[in-house]
């Protein structure tokens, strides 16, 4: 049995499916738990493998990843007692936030264990299930339409951010597999979803991915269709900005505001090893006031938390402090160094870190592990 197979299958296949059986009638904000129920259901398959002793692969990239998940997890609970110890939880602790806090971690060594223990996929199969993906949003898409008698954003797993970063995905195993004919036919269908999701962020990141890639000159043949795609996804763009009173409203840029004024008045300790989690950053603010109203106390929280912030790169300095997120980039660059073939995928993580949790999400991280061992194991191969 390949768990790698059986998981990417129902992010890719049968949740989705599922989803459009029940979403025009109580919407699907609640996919996202199918994901979580995945993510107990691997929790419990790592105590078996564990205790199966069976063959691993020898992936040294993968097996780095279980160690900094260690790491991470010992981080928060240094930095946990640390604050028990020295400021005795003056601002009150809540278990929510911690939680939130311990995803990162466990989805590190949870997904790092089950690729050291799980067979690869065929790139070609990323590519694959991402065009059926893809048709889902265009199907999705059309019929709100019909609905509606306006256009509305689709959204297939939650969020359609979650969707766009599963396209992406599928571009990366594109780019990485031999080009055929199909390829172009592939390419503007990922672009095109791209556009009807509206997704600012990954829209970028679809220009930027594909403009590194066809720089190359064994493929810049294929630049003429990028073009055509910045010129269209250009008022797409400058339509959704249309509806704010100005750029410095957009809430990913608001977040960023916030973390910068936290800043300000942190302890130099707080702002290298990070904040203890489970304890509010402050009990108000001025950028992230709805937030703070709908997602802090929706969890049974007050104050600002580090799940308040979309971006990654964010949360990660919060949690951790800069000198982990230094780490991180630095690990980052040297990945994409060694590693030619991961390199359209990491500029993909590092540019969707900014406004999205990227490997904060039970929604994606299966998938993100999952192309990581497969593009390492598989390399190259005709599609």
């Amino acid at each position: 049995m390949n768990l790698s197979s059986i998981i990417v299958k129902f992010s890719y296949l049968y949740i989705p499916v599922l989803a459009f059986f029940y979403k025009y009638f109580v919407g699907n904000q609640y996919t996202k738990y199918f994901f979580d129920l995945i993510f107990l259901c691997a929790v419990f398959f790592v105590f078996l493998l564990l205790l199966s002793r069976g063959k691993t692969s020898r992936s040294i990239p993968l097996t780095s990843v279980f160690f900094i998940g260690v790491g991470l997890l010992l981080s928060i609970l240094i930095n946990h007692f640390y604050n028990l110890l020295f400021y005795n939880g003056q601002s009150g602790f809540y278990f929510a936030p911690f939680i939130m806090a311990l995803k990162l971690p466990l989805y590190f060594l949870v997904c790092s264990i089950l690729c050291l223990f799980s067979k690869p996929l065929e790139l070609k199969k990323f590519v694959v299930y991402s065009r059926f993906f893809s048709i889902c949003i265009i199907l999705d898409f059309f019929i709100r339409l019909a609905l509606s008698g306006y256009v509305v954003r689709p959204s297939i797993l939650s969020e359609t951010n979650y969707d766009s970063l599963m396209v992406l995905v599928g571009l990366c195993a594109l780019f990485n597999v031999e080009k055929s004919k199909t390829f172009i036919w592939d390419y503007l269908l990922f672009g095109f979803v791209m556009l009807l999701t509206q997704s600012k962020t990954s829209i970028g990141c679809f220009a930027l991915m594909s403009l590194y890639q066809f720089s190359d000159k064994r493929y810049f043949r294929y630049m003429l269709p990028l073009l055509i795609f910045f010129i269209i996804s250009a008022p797409v763009i400058i339509s959704r900005l249309s509806v704010l009173p100005s750029l410095d409203k957009l809430d990913r840029f608001l977040m960023w505001f916030s973390y910068f004024e936290l800043l300000k008045e942190s302890s130099l300790h707080n702002i290298l090893f990070g904040f203890a989690p489970g304890y509010y950053l402050r009990l108000e603010d001025k950028y992230l006031w709805f937030f703070i109203e709908h997602l802090s106390e929706r969890a049974g929280a007050v104050g600002l938390h580090s799940f308040n912030f979309h971006s990654m790169w964010l949360r990660i300095a919060l949690d951790y402090g800069l000198f982990f997120l230094a780490f991180i980039f630095s690990a980052l660059s040297l990945c994409f160094y060694r590693y030619e073939k991961l390199r359209v995928f990491i500029l993909m993580v590092f540019l969707q870190g900014f406004t999205m949790g990227v490997f904060f999400l039970s929604v994606n991280v299966f998938v993100l592990f999952f192309y990581i061992k497969s593009q390492l194991d598989y390399g190259s191969e005709r599609y």
